[in-house]
């Protein structure tokens, strides 16, 4: 296993959050879990606030190391706040004048909230629809510690917008209802510097995982850069490394193949292992070692069915009565086939070895 690397950063929509089907990527939340279980630290690096992150439920299946939000402008390690970019309050005032001058929403956000300047439209409910996302309360006149400002708008909007914008600011469209007006050029590749100058790790030793156009700058300061496949070519172009796409559990499948993480075999790949297994190694027994026992067993029964009977088999006092079938032996790691799912063996690794004679 690799254990070269340090620390990760990851960003969530279609590298974590699938929104063909509007779920997460679970395999890829279980093997950032294990990188974290072998010391390689974990942030989440997205465009969103920390609000919107919040109300994905992302942080209550998952708890990263840090978040970089707002694409960079605003950072967290663990839940400490390591830097905010505000706005000037002028700027935002402003900003809440110009939405009022064209009838339009915008959306201010600080580090851990955000709200609206206006009642929804149908510009918001459109863009909120396609994001799943919860739309925040209402609140006039408060201009203080903004670090993002959206304006849900179509594009026939955009020139009038960029007419009107206070000095300094900068607009772009980033979807078909909404635009981001920008005072800083923020990028995720800033914020991840100053990530590791803090915590003291080289550029070599970190990984970036995402899939467009605001995950470049990502990609350029870290070590290993990895696209998913189902991101923008340009995305992909520019990374070390182009996994599978979110659908086929692509970030898993790109840890596993770098040796970031063990591989971890899937369900449907088990009960196919072990007549691969005893075939490719013409062997008639499988012999499990423990401390207090060598239990052989006679591999003729395998040839015909997918499972080894281990109904009968106690390993040192342990009974596997109630535990089910033998599915597979992968890396000397025993799976088990029970009731409901596929578990690993009861006994730590190190504690028996498995041969195949």
């Amino acid at each position: 296993m690799n254990n070269k690397y340090k620390i990760a950063f990851v960003d969530i929509d279609w590298t974590l959050l699938d929104h063909k089907i509007h779920d997460w990527d679970y395999e890829a939340i279980e093997a950032l879990k294990f990188a974290q279980k072998q010391g390689i630290l974990v942030y989440i690096a997205t465009a969103r606030p920390y609000d919107s992150i919040y109300h994905t439920g992302l942080l209550d299946i998952f708890k990263p190391d840090g978040i970089i939000c707002t694409n960079g402008g605003v950072v967290f390690v663990n839940d400490k706040l390591l830097y905010a970019k505000t706005y000037p309050v002028d700027v935002v005032k402003g900003l809440e004048e110009l939405g009022d001058k064209l009838n339009l929403v915008l959306e201010f956000a600080n580090n851990r909230s955000r709200y609206f300047t206006r009642e929804s439209n149908d510009y918001v409910i459109e863009h909120f629809k396609s994001y799943a996302e919860v739309i925040p309360p209402v609140i006039r006149g408060k201009y203080d510690n903004v670090s993002e400002a959206l304006i849900f708008a179509t594009e026939e909007y955009d020139e009038r917008i960029k007419e009107l914008l206070p000095p300094g600011l900068k607009y772009y469209r980033y979807d078909l209802y909404g635009g981001s007006i920008c005072y800083y050029d923020n990028d995720k590749g800033q914020a991840i510097r100053k990530v590791l100058e803090y915590l003291w790790i080289d550029k070599s030793q970190a990984i970036g995982v995402g899939d467009d156009f605001g995950d470049i700058p990502m990609f350029e300061e870290v070590g290993l850069s990895i696209a998913m496949g189902n991101g923008k070519q340009e995305a992909r172009d520019k990374a070390t490394y182009v996994t599978k796409s979110i659908s086929k559990g692509g970030l898993a499948h790109a840890f596993e193949e770098l040796g970031i993480i063990p591989y971890t075999p899937k369900k449907e790949e088990l009960l196919k292992l072990n007549k691969i297994m005893v075939k490719n190694n013409n062997a008639t027994h499988l012999i499990i070692k423990t401390k207090k026992d060598e239990i052989r067993y006679s591999l003729d029964l395998l040839k015909d069915s997918d499972l080894l009977d281990l109904t009968s088999l106690m390993i040192d006092d342990y009974s596997f009565i109630n535990v089910g079938h033998l599915v597979a032996v992968v890396n000397n790691v025993i799976y088990i086939k029970s009731d409901d799912d596929i578990i690993k063996s009861p006994f730590k690794e190190e504690d028996y070895s498995i041969e195949l004679m």
